[in-house]
């Protein structure tokens, strides 16, 4: 269950949202690398630019979750990389997660330098009270995990009005798209980059269904994931 009053919709204004992210990504960085703890991944006011687009109106991925090996971080990174050149309008990913020092494979910071980091940036671990407004920063929940048995995530973002784009694998068809008339997101073959970068781009480039797909996961959060709902 998700306590839908914490977990909720939230209107931010462009100036809003970059504040936000400026507190997150350039005052108070939690990004880190293979090398060393928080904040060894930081960013400046310019790169700001880059996250929310020219016109401030970017798309905004959020992956939220683990560096471990389960959650395939860099499939993820990788399937962006291979979408970016698809994308009909600017594109952020923001991997908001990583517990400092825990990673399993490959280090995700160190897949993006090696396919171009362009667009994704690294919020670090945050912890539970900044996420509401995480997601509610951008404008769907991304996840590549595999056997994820059930996942958290998943309900916050839809209770915040996140559609989610994920794997056909573990608990994530136990709770997305259960009505096929009222789709909350997309599913997609798991431990396959082709297919997630597919994936990526029709719901970043159909933006009317990316928010129709966002209505219909805020609408099954009330109704079947709060606790009133639940009860």
């Amino acid at each position: 269950g998700v306590d839908v009053d914490r977990f909720r919709p939230r209107a931010m204004t462009p100036a809003e949202r970059r504040a936000s992210f400026r507190r997150w990504l350039v005052e108070d960085p939690h990004g880190w690398d293979e090398f060393g703890g928080p904040g060894t991944v930081a960013y400046r006011e310019g790169d700001l630019d880059r996250l929310l687009g020219p016109d401030g109106d970017a798309t905004g991925l959020i992956l939220v979750g683990r560096f471990v090996a389960w959650k395939r971080v860099p499939i993820l990174i990788r399937a962006f990389a291979q979408a970016r050149a698809r994308f009909e309008r600017p594109v952020s990913l923001v991997v908001w997660g990583g517990s400092p020092g825990e990673w399993e494979d490959e280090h995700p910071v160190t897949v993006a330098s090696e396919v171009g980091a362009d667009g994704i940036f690294f919020a670090g671990w945050r912890g539970h009270d900044d996420l509401p407004d995480g997601l509610a920063a951008c404008d769907a929940l991304v996840m590549a995990s595999v056997n994820d048995s059930y996942p958290q995530a998943p309900l916050e973002a839809m209770a915040v009005g996140l559609p989610v784009i994920a794997t056909q694998s573990g608990g994530f068809p136990s709770m997305i798209n259960l009505d096929p008339a009222r789709p909350t997101g997309w599913l997609v073959a798991p431990d396959d980059v082709d297919a997630l970068a597919d994936g990526l781009a029709e719901a970043v480039n159909r933006p009317a269904e990316l928010g129709r797909r966002g209505a219909n996961a805020l609408a099954y959060a009330r109704e079947s994931l709060s606790w009133a709902g639940l009860v």
